[in-house]
């Protein structure tokens, strides 16, 4: 009976793992498109990437300084 049990635990552990890789397999992907969306960005446009990066630094500097 027991070994039964391990059996099942382990069969349902199994399952339960891939189910999990396809469920996250979309937003990994998702994650991957936009990390190269922004690559391209960044490398087209490197002024306007530091700015954007200087402003959302002053914003979230400001945003820390008012708490």
């Amino acid at each position: 009976m027991n070994q039964t049990v391990k059996e099942f635990d382990r069969a349902s552990l199994k399952s339960a793992k891939a189910a999990l890789v396809d469920a996250s397999q979309p937003a990994l992907d998702t994650a991957r498109e936009s990390a190269a969306a922004a690559n391209e960005f960044v490398r087209a446009n490197p002024w306007t990437a530091v700015g954007l990066g200087i402003v959302a630094g002053a914003l979230l500097g400001f945003a820390a300084a008012k708490r």
